[in-house]
């Protein structure tokens, strides 16, 4: 699982609850014990963030499980048609402010409503339910020093889970050495440290490094490409993205303080095309073309608390052949974490003579076309 998520928030969400649900589960849960509810949350707070208007929001899941062997499993679904989510009115919830004291600052309550995020196919259930900040929400605090708790409450049997993290310092959008590729942005303003240079070099003169400037109260980073173009076949006209996870949770130490990675070689990025795109399965008469602005690197830093779950998630070996579980939430189970990103958009000068060009031209069978 990769940092990378708001707009995979939908996919994220189904794949972080299913693997907290199937870990292995601690000692204070006996697993041959009575028919029991456990509360699972799972949120991943995150500033940038927000709704189909383009205001902030917070989205949390907030789910039931049950711990049983003594029923059969066809008798509990027959019984607890809801035996994943929580009825309406069931939870009261909310997003509290912590100050730096761990006193509440401010509180926020959270609505039921239906996730927006949920993919459609064959295997979207239906009634799929998230709990969000209301309407008029500020967003997350510009304090730095300010925490968040996520609170849920049982109306029925007034059991309470809560799961507590901060989150790590925003980036400032702009800021040099944010996040830079040495040598593989075009050396226009020679400066080969300069932050966001809006042109992209595909084709380097030296190896190109990927960096991001490590942020305080962060314990886990990651750094992804999207390149997007066009497949032209006759009319037809098919948008594509391809992505490349080039720094994939990466945890820093004393040694290594700051996310990095040194690419292959100075054809780093037509290398990656060639691994990506099937071009020997390409219908006669198929070009592709690229859009302006066809690149973006998203920068992500996720909280400690994420790091800690990473850990544990990868600490399962042929010894330990149980995944452990990691959870930080109080009378519960799951996962409650922050994390900031940053992205960079850029273009690729296809001017004619251009450096951009003649990388791609060394290699026909990738079917660009610039005239």
């Amino acid at each position: 699982m990769n940092l990378p998520t708001l707009r995979r928030h939908g996919a994220l969400l189904s794949t972080i609850a299913l693997a907290l649900s199937l870990g292995a589960c601690e000692t204070d849960l006996d697993p041959n014990d009575d028919y029991r509810e456990t509360t699972f949350i799972y949120a991943i707070l995150d500033p940038a963030q927000v709704d189909a208007n383009g205001q902030p929001v917070q989205r949390i899941s907030i789910q039931k499980a049950f711990l049983n062997t003594r029923t059969n499993a066809l008798t509990i679904a027959a019984n607890e048609p809801d035996s994943v989510t929580f009825r309406d009115g069931a939870i009261a919830a909310e997003l509290q402010f912590l100050r730096a004291d761990s006193s509440l600052k401010l509180s926020y309550p959270l609505t039921r409503v239906p996730n927006p995020d949920k993919p459609t196919g064959t295997f979207a259930t239906p009634g799929q339910v998230v709990y969000q900040t209301p309407v008029g929400f500020p967003g997350l605090d510009a304090d730095t020093t300010v925490s968040y708790r996520v609170v849920a409450r049982n109306t029925r049997t007034g059991t309470t889970a809560q799961g507590a993290t901060s989150v790590p310092l925003r980036w400032v959008r702009d800021r040099i050495n944010t996040l830079w590729f040495r040598a593989a942005y075009s050396t226009s303003y020679n400066n080969l440290q300069q932050s966001d240079l809006r042109e992209f070099d595909p084709a380097p003169l030296s190896t190109p490094r990927v960096e991001v400037q490590s942020q305080r109260r962060a314990g886990i980073y990651s750094v992804e490409m999207d390149f997007r173009f066009l497949e032209i076949n006759g009319t037809d006209t098919v948008r594509r993205t391809l992505t490349w996870p080039i720094i994939t949770n990466f945890q820093p130490d004393i040694t290594t303080p700051n996310p990095r990675v040194i690419l292959a070689n100075e054809s780093f990025f037509t290398d990656f095309l060639l691994r990506q795109l099937q071009t020997a399965n390409d219908p006669v008469g198929l070009t592709r073309r690229i859009p302006p602005n066809c690149i973006t690197f998203r920068a992500y830093a996720g909280s400690s608390q994420w790091g800690q779950y990473i850990n544990v998630l990868n600490s399962s070996s042929a010894i330990i052949q149980t995944t452990p579980e990691y959870t930080n939430v109080r009378g519960g189970r799951g996962l409650v974490a922050g994390r900031v990103q940053h992205t960079v958009t850029q273009f690729i000068n296809t001017v004619p003579g251009s450096r951009a060009i003649a990388a791609f031209n060394r290699y026909p069978q990738l079917k660009f076309r610039f005239n």
